[in-house]
């Protein structure tokens, strides 16, 4: 059932933007919640038995059409939304993105019944939770990586000044009235977000499934790996995401 959602809602984008739209650049997210009894918008499953939202990213979308854009999901059947605000910087494999506040803002007015997950992958998030909560966020995730020194390794990212920081910055968002999410890089240790899920700071981790900042690469299945090690270690975990080469084949 859910192959077949998934695969009915890139089509239906695919012809209205068949230049634009592909099974690669759409980069479907979806989300596994934490227990079998709860329940997805839609009631789909997956063949898990977990529940499942497929949350399109607006990376796909003509800029200067987005309201156009958030209503067709609407239309193909999406409840999330998933916009993608990145700064240039290295974290974030250079990649500048032409969304930000005012996107969230017309998405929010163009689909009210979208929830608005918004993913900030920028060097220093904490001047931009404000901004992007006002716009209309209904949940706001950063980068890990980005909670250390730029260029940081892996041991910096564990260690104590990083992750104060970034249990800091999920209270912010929390305070902001939207729900706090943490994103891994491929190559980001899973332990790396322990104290913020074990702590409830954040409901949603994300793992990407390919490098940030280069459009149309293939999933990456060791991705597979690291989502069932998450589950493991934190069966109570709400949501679970994998971002990246996301189309109707690589979903189910």
């Amino acid at each position: 059932r859910f192959r077949g959602r998934a695969t009915r809602l890139f089509r239906t984008v695919a012809r209205e933007h068949p230049r634009r739209h592909t099974s690669r650049s759409m980069l479907l997210l979806v989300l596994w919640l934490s227990t079998s009894s709860a329940a997805a918008p839609d009631g789909k499953t997956t063949t898990s038995g977990r529940p499942a939202v497929v949350s399109p990213s607006l990376l796909a979308a003509d800029v200067g059409h987005l309201a156009a854009a958030a209503e067709e999901l609407v239309r193909s059947g999406a409840h999330w939304v998933h916009v993608d605000v990145t700064d240039g910087s290295a974290e974030c494999g250079r990649s500048l993105s032409s969304l930000g506040p005012a996107s969230i803002a017309a998405v929010r007015r163009a689909a009210p019944s979208l929830c608005v997950d918004v993913h900030l992958y920028v060097r220093e998030p904490e001047h931009h939770v404000e901004a992007c909560a006002s716009a209309g966020a209904d949940r706001i995730t950063f980068q890990i990586e980005t909670m250390a020194e730029s260029g940081a390794s892996t041991a910096e990212v564990l260690g104590a000044a990083a992750q104060e920081r970034a249990a800091a910055l999920a209270a912010v968002i929390g305070s902001l009235g939207c729900s706090a999410g943490v994103c891994l890089a491929p190559t980001t240790p899973i332990e790396a977000v322990s104290r913020l899920v074990s702590g409830g700071l954040v409901d949603l981790v994300n793992v990407l499934s390919v490098y940030p900042g280069i459009g149309g690469q293939p999933f990456q299945a060791d991705a597979l790996a690291r989502l069932r090690a998450l589950r493991k270690a934190h069966p109570q975990l709400p949501f679970l995401m994998v971002d990246g080469g996301i189309d109707a084949a690589t979903a189910p």
